[in-house]
């Protein structure tokens, strides 16, 4: 025997807004809990029975008043009521029942279903009930239950039983409305709107984690344009008095420098899109910068093919490598130095990486040096940007200095 299933949600919990359906579509109060469970069954019983037994003992009040006698107002008024009260109760409360079983979902659906059907038949039983004994009252020649056995045994001629038909069809059809049938079509949607809402609370997941992203790249990055900015403008001021020619140079180069890349660096106010071949671009003016500054001691080299030069590569990730490079490794140096960047694809297909990396040959690493801002800043945009998809590595270099990569899955950055 199967285990009963669990459902994805709490029967006893009213349901999300973009779940609720219930069987009118009138958003009325009971209607907020799945259909056929506890919760629903007695709120739609004391609302609907409010309504259906005053009007099941009006009936024995009109009786009252037409035969003038109060017993027989009394007797009909309650089982009238009681009628009408199961009219409206009985199919709901056998298909909470079956919810609460538990059972396997086409297990589940069949005997909801039968249990509707159920709750109909029995509830139109009582009322035939009713009618009879109403009928047997006023002293009518034929009670109910004997006109319905001469309908279903062809005793009366054909207009008659197609009139009495009729009558039976309508009758069904007020209990089946009032016994909850109108509620099994919301009953078996029920699974396809948790799904859709599901779904939906799923991508405004991922919509939120996506913005919270790109805040995050933009605090970093403002981070990162003021450093670069300022360090270049040190370098301006260092060379005034010492070189005025050369620190001409420099403000027209940081110029220049400045008029080409930063219209690119924040578009519309969100996190930037760039090719390698842009970045490399603002890595090679930045470096000339560098070169009118510290002289003929520093030498770069940038090489980058057509091909990789056209794949998406997030901005800023590698100008904060070659400041670094600069910074920590080629100015402390005395005498010639040299950075050198470069890029390469690792491995073939969907496991392809795209590795760029920024080498120098400066000082190195030094013992117990810890890592600056411009690194830290790079493992922060790369984990939210890609999480496990991308990695920083900043190791010693064979020849001398220090050699920084940075190492991204290739259908990553297509994405």
């Amino acid at each position: 025997m199967r285990e009963p299933r669990t459902l994805p949600y709490a029967l006893a919990q009213p349901q999300p807004s973009d779940v609720a359906q219930g069987e009118f579509g009138t958003g009325w109060y009971y209607e907020r809990f799945s259909p056929f469970s506890w919760d629903w069954t007695w709120r739609r019983t004391l609302l609907f029975g409010a309504i259906a037994v005053p009007f099941g003992a009006m009936l024995g009040v009109i009786h009252g008043l037409y035969a003038h006698a109060l017993d027989e107002g009394l007797a009909v008024g309650w089982r009238a009521a009681f009628a009408t009260l199961m009219a409206v109760t009985l199919g709901p409360v056998f298909g909470a029942l079956v919810r609460r079983a538990g059972w396997r979902l086409p297990v589940e659906r069949m005997a909801v279903v039968t249990a509707v059907v159920t709750g109909v038949l029995l509830s139109w039983s009582l009322r035939v009930y009713t009618e009879t004994y109403h009928d047997h009252l006023m002293g009518a020649h034929l009670s109910a239950v004997q006109r319905w056995i001469r309908v279903f045994s062809g005793q009366w001629p054909l207009h008659a039983v197609v009139e009495n038909l009729t009558d039976l069809v309508a009758a069904l059809t007020v209990h089946a409305i009032a016994g909850g049938a109108l509620a099994l079509r919301s009953y078996f949607d029920e699974p396809r709107r948790w799904q859709e809402h599901t779904a939906r609370r799923e991508l405004e997941s991922l919509r939120q984690q996506k913005l919270k992203a790109e805040a995050r790249l933009s605090v970093l990055q403002a981070q990162v344009e003021p450093h670069f900015l300022f360090n270049s403008l040190a370098s301006v001021s260092a060379q005034i008095e010492a070189d005025p020619q050369r620190a001409k140079s420099l403000v027209h180069a940081l110029a220049q420098y400045l008029r080409t890349t930063l219209p690119h660096l924040r578009p519309d106010g969100r996190a930037p899109l760039s090719t390698l071949a842009e970045q490399f671009a603002i890595c090679r003016g930045y470096l000339e910068i560098m070169v009118l500054r510290l002289g003929p001691r520093l030498s770069i080299l940038l090489e980058v093919s057509e091909e990789l030069g056209m794949t998406a590569f997030p901005p800023l990730l590698l100008l904060s490598l070659v400041e670094n490079a600069v910074t920590h490794g080629v100015e402390p140096k005395a005498g010639p130095a040299r950075v050198a960047l470069g890029a390469r694809l690792l491995g073939t297909g969907a496991e392809a990486l795209l590795e760029v990396f920024v080498r120098d040959d400066g000082i190195g690493l030094r013992e117990g040096l810890v890592e600056g801002t411009g690194i830290s800043n790079v493992r922060a945009q790369l984990a939210a940007l890609y999480g496990p998809a991308a990695r920083l590595n900043v190791e010693s270099s064979a020849a001398g200095g220090v050699c920084a990569s940075i190492t991204i899955a290739l259908r990553a950055l297509r994405s």
